[in-house]
């Protein structure tokens, strides 16, 4: 039969000498002739189910052909493990957590596609960390409830320019004095109402290690 991948036809047909199913482009395709002989591999094809072998020898993006409600366990897997962005595509119910895991560690950014709610929060926390050990950027990607001190401090030991991703009104106090301590030019990012704010400037002065200059305040050292 033919199958259509990557915008090319490709006639799917059974190889007797190799005794298996292969593919070929049909545009590539030279000397084609009719044959009386009668075709092998009847067993074979039989067997064989066309969105699997699209998704095993096509690419895995064919996932998206497959409406999520037809999807298999087998298929998400096999799409997932060689392009986790095809978790875009999936049925988010039969990505497992250990399917999951497999597939943020190998690109981060696939944490958005995942649903939270799949998962116990304990098991969403620790994707989370393993998305951005990959990737700090991806830190934008996950929803405010579980950007966690723990969990932005993985990302903020990456780089911690990403501490920029965090809504002002989020940079409390407290947060602000621990990021404070992982990393002193996170002074950069503290807001300037905390700046300004006695009791927290009395408990950052305890920690020294100079984020005082990324802050930029001069009046911060005049007080100090």
């Amino acid at each position: 039969g033919l199958s259509w991948d990557d915008e090319n036809y490709y006639l799917v047909g059974y190889d007797s000498d190799a005794e298996q199913i292969k593919h070929y482009r049909v545009d590539k395709m030279l000397h084609i002739k009719l044959s009386n002989e009668s075709r092998d591999g009847k067993e074979h094809f039989k067997k064989l189910d066309m969105a699997d072998y699209a998704l095993s020898y096509g690419s895995p993006e064919n996932l998206r052909y497959i409406s999520q409600d037809m999807q298999t366990p087998q298929q998400v897997a096999l799409a997932l493990s060689r392009d986790p962005m095809t978790a875009n595509y999936a049925n988010p119910d039969l990505v497992s957590y250990e399917i999951a895991s497999a597939i943020v560690l190998k690109d981060g950014r696939a944490i958005q596609f995942l649903r939270p709610e799949n998962y116990t929060n304990q098991q969403f926390t620790a994707l989370a960390q393993l998305a951005l050990i990959q990737s700090p950027d991806v830190l934008k990607y996950i929803r405010p409830k579980f950007q966690t001190k723990e969990v932005i401090a993985v990302a903020v030991r990456k780089d911690y320019r990403c501490f920029k991703q965090i809504p002002v009104q989020q940079r409390t106090a407290e947060m602000m004095i621990y990021f404070l301590f992982v990393d002193p030019r996170i002074g950069e990012f503290v807001p300037v109402m905390l700046l300004k704010d006695e009791v927290f400037r009395k408990k950052a002065s305890l920690i020294t290690n100079s984020w005082e200059r990324y802050a930029a305040l001069p009046e911060i050292s005049a007080t100090n």
